[in-house]
């Protein structure tokens, strides 16, 4: 997949302003969560994808690891489904007129709610523990479901 090296001049730069090289030096895992986006057929499959990113299945390992760790660590994953909506004609209307028709018809068929499009991966381990969301745009992030929230559920759900 990638590779990020983060050169030491910007590491030194970010001790000398902030007093430490990371956000946080301790992290609580029941208040941590993992939030993992659009890995859904609608972008993996081909055949279903309207936007195929052949990329991501390369990604799926490293994202059932960290998954299993949070969970290990009593930590809440999240799935973030994109989810066609009638509104999304208007909130995407740039990216409807900038497309053919065949296009336009292709993604809302791919994230139609209960297509196959709209399915996780198949590779994903997705645990009764973990929490889903629908959205349209990143406008779902305003109220997203509270650590607390995940906590409460993954304790009361047997993974």
């Amino acid at each position: 997949m990638h590779q990020v090296s983060i050169p030491q001049s910007v590491i030194d730069r970010v001790v000398a302003k902030r007093g430490r090289a990371l956000c946080f030096e301790d992290m609580d895992p029941r208040r941590t969560a993992l939030v993992v986006v659009d890995m859904q057929n609608a972008f993996m499959l081909p055949g279903v994808a309207h936007a195929l990113c052949p990329m991501a299945e390369k990604i799926v390992p490293n994202i059932n690891r960290l998954a299993a760790a949070v969970r290990a660590a009593g930590g809440c994953v999240m799935w973030i489904k994109t989810t066609f909506k009638d509104d999304a004609l208007r909130d995407w209307s740039t990216y409807f007129e900038m497309v053919t028709p065949q296009q336009a018809q292709k993604r809302i068929a791919a994230l139609t709610v209960d297509s196959r499009g709209h399915e996780l991966w198949s590779a994903l381990e997705v645990k009764a523990t973990s929490l889903s969301r629908r959205t349209a745009s990143a406008r779902s992030f305003r109220d997203p479901p509270t650590l607390p929230q995940c906590s409460r559920r993954a304790r009361s759900i047997p993974s």
